[in-house]
């Protein structure tokens, strides 16, 4: 079982964090409009720091109290620092602006600014991303957007919310294996400042952003296993703080995440493995229900054929079709609107075993539904019914994840020249050291 992150911050809402007098808080955009920095908060329940209308002359607990409903806000899953912008004046275009972080050691890794809504009329922003816990003071970067290209505007800076708050852990070495009974998974990379493709980043152009990137060699029975994906990951920073993120699971057992992981931080990652739709599923995690009965439409019929695997049980009730009243209970997924057709399966919930849906035939052989999988759970699932369609047969596989977690410092980079545009090798130049530098293509 996955811990839940440990937390450093009580209460439910965020504090803000004071700027000095120094700090550059203003850039202007080529259309005239100003892109302001407004401050930053930790904690979960965010409030733009500067409040705008009456509120600015009730004092702060108070506001808090009465829920500043009109106020710019953002509730986040953990702890976390957001940074907050304002655009003014005449906006020719919003989402115009990027920000982004840097490390000591020159390492940038991009902030996600979020459009926050607000009854004021005001085009706020909230800025989240991941942040270097041994930082003390954090150092951020502002560009502006065209269409081929990213301007760079200024920096500016705040005290880091995380310092002081770090954890004693130790990496596990490149090469290190982790065990769960007879699975086992070896750390084979972690790298960050891996380039990764994202649509719409400068203009509508495919540009390549600093990742991260963790890869794992996977046996089963000490045998080499292709056929198993990283089905889901979380990553905790040295604080404890749970990290948001895009994770795109691969069939080469690759995980990738961007924004990039610090290269001067150590992480905590738990990641799940599952084996693939098209995975032989061993004989004894299978499940095969037979002559399951096809109602007329706008009936339900029962199969109430039931197993046990893995401590679980799993029930496929049977099939729907249409509008039925009254209609079967159905624990997620979308009621069953006129027209069309479920078969009810009823799960107990599970965290570590998933239920893949294999195949589900007719009597004669066409398949009627699309191969699934996920987490144990009640589900219906649609069937494209033939009007021949009697009987169904459908088999499922029970099977076991895996969950295993790695003490991971980010290595950086793996390799140089690999960004594509002026304003990646713009950004490279400025993440890497400069024994790297000479590694750089030439600017076309």
């Amino acid at each position: 079982m996955r811990p839940s992150p440990k937390m450093f911050v009580a209460g439910f809402f965020a504090f803000a964090l004071a700027t000095s007098a120094a700090d550059r808080t203003s850039f202007t955009l080529s259309d005239g409009s100003v892109v302001r920095f407004q401050g930053a908060t930790f904690g979960t329940n965010h409030l733009l720091p500067h409040r705008t209308g009456v509120w600015s002359l009730v004092p702060a607990p108070l506001a808090r109290l009465l829920g500043q409903t009109n106020q710019p806000q953002l509730t986040t899953r953990s702890p976390s620092a957001v940074l907050w912008w304002s655009h003014e004046g005449t906006i020719g275009r919003r989402e115009a602006f990027v920000c982004s972080l840097l490390g000591a050691n020159g390492f940038e890794t991009d902030l996600t600014p979020r459009l926050v809504r607000s009854s004021t009329g005001a085009v706020v922003y909230a800025a989240t991303g991941a942040l270097p816990v041994s930082q003390k003071r954090l150092r951020g970067r502002v560009g502006q957007r065209t269409s081929t290209n990213l301007v760079a505007l200024g920096e500016f800076s705040l005290p880091n919310p995380l310092f002081g708050m770090s954890r004693p852990l130790i990496s596990d070495p490149i090469g290190s294996t982790k065990r769960d009974g007879d699975f086992e998974a070896r750390l084979v990379a972690a790298s960050t400042g891996v380039p990764m493709s994202t649509i719409g980043s400068v203009g509508s152009a495919r540009v390549k952003f600093p990742g991260t990137e963790i890869a794992f060699a996977i046996k089963s029975r000490g045998i080499p296993a292709y056929d198993w994906n990283a089905w889901s990951t979380s990553v905790t920073n040295a604080a404890g703080l749970f990290e948001s993120a895009i994770v795109v699971p691969r069939s080469d057992i690759q995980v990738r995440r961007a924004p990039a992981l610090w290269p001067t931080e150590v992480y905590s990652v738990w990641v799940t493995f599952a084996q693939s739709l098209n995975s032989k599923f061993d004989p004894e995690d299978q499940w095969v229900v037979q002559g399951i009965a096809v109602p007329a439409p706008g009936d339900f019929a029962e199969a109430n054929a039931s197993t046990e695997r893995h401590g679980v049980n799993v029930r496929v009730r049977g099939i729907v079709r249409g509008a039925v009243t009254p209609r079967p209970r159905f624990t997620s997924g979308p009621p069953t609107p006129a027209g069309n057709e479920f078969l009810d399966v009823d799960c107990e919930p599970a965290t570590d075993v998933h239920l893949t849906v294999i195949s589900v035939v007719d009597q004669n052989g066409f398949s009627v539904a699309n191969k699934r999988s996920g987490r144990l759970q009640s589900f219906g699932l649609t069937l494209r019914l033939r009007p021949e369609s009697r009987t169904l047969t459908a088999t499922f596989a029970i099977h076991r994840t895996h969950t295993l977690e790695w003490i991971i410092k980010p290595q950086f980079p793996p390799k140089a020249g690999q960004f594509e545009t002026p304003r990646d090798r713009v950004r490279l130049a400025a993440a890497m050291p400069e024994f790297l530098l000479p590694l750089l293509p030439p600017n076309p």
